[in-house]
């Protein structure tokens, strides 16, 4: 599994985004200033390519949830909490790349295994 590159989005002309996204390979984009316009943007470029995408803000550290401190405490609990989980990610829409916003000035782009070219 390759590792995803980190590009510097304020190094980044409009080209070589357009370029990053044709290669369809995980990758994050860092030095972001206006989170909302970059991921209109790359939705703009993947709608062009046609690919769906999806954003999910995704923290890095969030808060401990009820998962967290349910699981090793009460297994029937957790394991209801799994099924109910999986539910709701069934339900939930699903792109061919998945923008993560990871925090204010960082997104981490994510290619389905459908979305991805088969390497030569």
């Amino acid at each position: 599994m390759p590792i995803a590159r980190t590009y510097y989005f304020n190094r980044t002309r409009d080209d070589e985004l357009a370029a990053l996204l044709g290669k369809r390979e995980d990758f994050f984009l860092e030095n972001v200033d206006d989170l909302n316009d970059v991921t209109q943007r790359i939705q703009s470029l993947l709608a062009q390519a046609g690919l769906s995408s999806r954003v999910a803000l995704t923290p890095l550290n969030g808060p401990a949830t009820f998962a967290d401190i349910g699981f090793p405490m009460v297994p029937v609990i957790g394991w209801l909490w799994a099924v109910v989980r999986g539910a709701s990610r069934l339900v939930q829409p699903h792109g061919d790349v998945t923008l993560r916003v990871t925090s204010n000035t960082s997104i981490s782009v994510v290619f389905s295994p459908s979305a991805q070219q088969p390497s030569p």
